[in-house]
């Protein structure tokens, strides 16, 4: 029996191969979707499948499936935004977006959409044109209060390459504070009261020369402050590096610092504070000592009592008011502000390039 099925099978498959010829003068179209399996059928048979345009056949086994479609891209695209600078910084904050572990006010709810530099979207980002330039870029970053929490900020705060600001006081981020020396209108960092990695001074923030604005207070940073930071910053205006766990003695150049505020309280600093502080007598507005290990009177200033009397200060049971970890910039109008003040606070939340130093 085997022997007589063989020549039928073999007059099958040359009918087959009849069909293939003549479906070959079809069109380009038909052509590409013409699919052919030969495989082994039940019984020790042969299965031929044979599949034109959206059909198919099928033998035992025989088969033929066209490959999916691929799935088409979702998400925005450059032309759904404003200009291409805009795209970018939508990437990145969507990026960073997934990173946040903690939003209990649901600020990123509002991170949706194109609208990047609108009032009732993306709450925290802030738009403006640089100088020089027409088209609007993402310029400010205000997440005072807001209390989120990410594991890091590294590959957000440096990968937005026209930020001027980036307030982040009263949040829980942790990780380092980012490398911002390529971001060349970058004046203004806020990253206190946070979880940032109990580390040394963090180096990077030095890179920041045209600074006018550094807060890196209530964090678990250590150690000596190195000399860079009266040196690096030749517009600072304030410097905040109180509420930490800094340690030996305050570097001798202090008063080579354009600084106005200077707050170095609530650390383990020890000896004298130095005499170069009397060289800022014109610049120096307000400065913040307490609650350290320093030694002796402050330098060159007028009227001040003996060292015996400013060493049994020092030493002394103090009694201090309580230190609040989160001071914003102007009082909100509802705790008593005035009108104008508020009007000020409301203004400076958008005050982005305009502010840069000629």
């Amino acid at each position: 029996m085997a022997g007589r099925s063989l020549p039928r099978r073999l007059a099958l498959f040359c009918l087959l191969a009849s069909c293939i010829a003549l479906t070959a003068r079809t069109s380009d179209a038909s052509r590409r979707q013409l699919g052919i399996s030969i495989g082994n059928g039940g019984g020790g048979g042969i299965g031929i499948g044979i599949g034109i345009g959206g059909g198919g056949g099928g033998g035992g086994g025989g088969g033929y499936s066209p490959s999916p479609t691929p799935p088409s891209s979702y998400g925005p695209k450059p032309s759904d935004f404003e200009n291409e600078r805009l795209y970018r910084a939508y990437l990145v904050i969507q990026r960073f977006k997934q990173t946040i572990t903690c939003d209990p006010q649901g600020i990123t709810n509002t991170w949706t959409g194109t609208a990047i530099c609108s009032n009732t979207s993306y709450l925290g980002f802030f738009c403006e044109a640089p100088p020089n330039v027409k088209e609007r870029a993402l310029a400010s970053v205000d997440f005072n209060g807001f209390k989120l929490e990410a594991p890091t900020v590294e590959g957000f705060v440096d990968a937005l390459p026209d930020l001027a600001l980036f307030h982040a006081n009263s949040n829980d981020f942790g990780g380092v504070v980012p490398i911002l020396r390529s971001l060349q209108y970058f004046y203004e960092l806020d990253v206190s009261n946070n979880k940032l990695a109990r580390c040394a001074f963090p180096a990077d923030v030095l890179g920041i020369t045209n600074a006018t604005f550094v807060d890196i207070r209530f964090n678990q940073f250590y150690g000596e402050v190195p000399a860079g930071l009266f040196r690096s910053f030749p517009i600072v205006e304030a410097i905040f590096v109180n509420n930490n766990q800094f340690s030996g003695n305050i570097p001798s150049n202090l008063g080579d610092s354009p600084v106005n505020y200077l707050a170095l309280a609530n650390n383990q600093f020890t000896g004298p504070i130095p005499s170069s502080i009397g060289r800022a007598g014109n610049t120096l507005l307000e400065v913040l000592f307490l609650n350290n290990k320093l030694s002796g009177c402050i330098p060159y200033a007028p009227n001040q009592r003996s060292h015996e009397e400013c060493a049994g200060f020092f030493h002394g049971t103090k009694t201090y008011c309580p230190v609040s970890t989160y001071v914003p910039c102007h009082h909100p109008k509802d705790y008593g502000a005035g009108e104008e003040e508020a009007s000020a606070a409301e203004e400076y939340k958008y005050r982005t390039y305009s502010a840069l130093h000629p």
